[in-house]
């Protein structure tokens, strides 16, 4: 997210990497740019130190739940602006003109036993979004985001120039090892289950409220951290079919997580492994800070 309050991204980006090359002790910018810092190294034969940028150069912009998350929504005919109507036939849809039919998206009861639909729109005008009447939600389409929005295959974490650089990397590479270091978590990482271990009582940096965010999207089976690699899985796709593809004995170095950990990936077509390993560089609370528990054991397993 860029926040225009801190003056302008690409000014203050600029600004930074300036700053970085003039005080660190790295090599001079490939081509004069000094915004290209991805490269690779030799190390005696026996791995290959591949370093990629997945911050700066080639990323599109990370989706947020907050902004881009898709809700439940049905079809309505607005040939009668004065009385919108829910359409529940495909085929009504498909005969009345395009300008005619608007996705509305629908609040739902929840006070009953099973969630139940808004359909009458002048109900779900009266019903303000942000300030919800107790018992109504709004329900994620969470099979809608997952294809259209999350997996959406031109989403790119490396940009294409990057991407193909990679992929020439791996191909070329001799030596036993491929180690490929960047900023993000590529392993999988749902939300945990908070409610029944949390003590809300405590201090805590999330509240109630967030920890049922949290337990919803892993119900749903959607990632907790979109700023990550699982933010971009048709990226990150690309990248494993590559390592696939060239047979690469490949390990994964990221940061930005705060809490060290060790994800192994299943890879198909007879390659066993493949490991993404965190390191914990510097202290700053992690889940198990952020949430007091009532339980020993829980902060044990973490």
């Amino acid at each position: 997210m860029i926040d225009q309050g801190e003056g302008d991204f690409f000014v203050r980006r600029d600004a930074a990497i300036k700053a970085w090359r003039e005080w660190m002790p790295v090599r001079d910018p490939v081509d004069g740019d000094p915004l290209i810092s991805y490269r690779s190294y030799d190390f005696g034969g026996l791995a290959d130190l591949i370093l990629l940028d997945t911050r700066l150069i080639g990323r599109d912009e990370q989706i947020s739940y907050g902004r881009d998350l898709v809700y439940r929504s049905a079809p309505f005919n607005f040939t009668d602006p004065e009385n919108p109507v829910m359409i529940s036939d495909p085929e009504q849809v498909s005969a009345l003109p395009e300008q005619a039919v608007k996705m509305i998206p629908l609040p739902f009861d929840m006070t009953g036993e099973d969630p139940k639909p808004i359909t009458d729109y002048a109900a779900i005008k009266e019903i303000d979004p942000k300030n919800m009447p107790a018992g109504f939600a709004f329900l994620p389409d969470a099979d809608a985001f997952r294809q259209h929005v999350l997996g959406n295959p031109e989403r790119s974490m490396l940009g294409k120039t990057q991407e193909n650089w990679l992929a020439d990397q791996l191909q070329a590479a001799k030596a036993p090892w491929q180690i490929l270091g960047q900023q993000l978590l590529m392993g999988k990482l749902v939300a945990p289950d908070l409610m029944d271990v949390a003590d809300f009582t405590k201090p805590a940096a999330i509240s109630e409220q967030q920890a049922q965010q949290f337990t919803g999207l892993a119900k749903m089976g959607l990632p907790l951290n979109l700023d990550a690699w699982d933010g971009y899985p048709a990226a990150r796709e690309r990248l494993f079919d590559e390592i696939r593809k060239n047979k690469s004995n490949a390990i994964v170095l990221a940061g930005d997580s705060i809490i060290a950990g060790l994800s192994i990936w299943p890879m198909r077509r007879a390659i066993p492994l493949r490991w993404n390993w965190r390191p914990r560089l510097y202290h700053r609370p992690a889940l198990r800070n952020i949430c007091r528990s009532r339980s020993r054991s829980w902060k044990t397993g973490f």
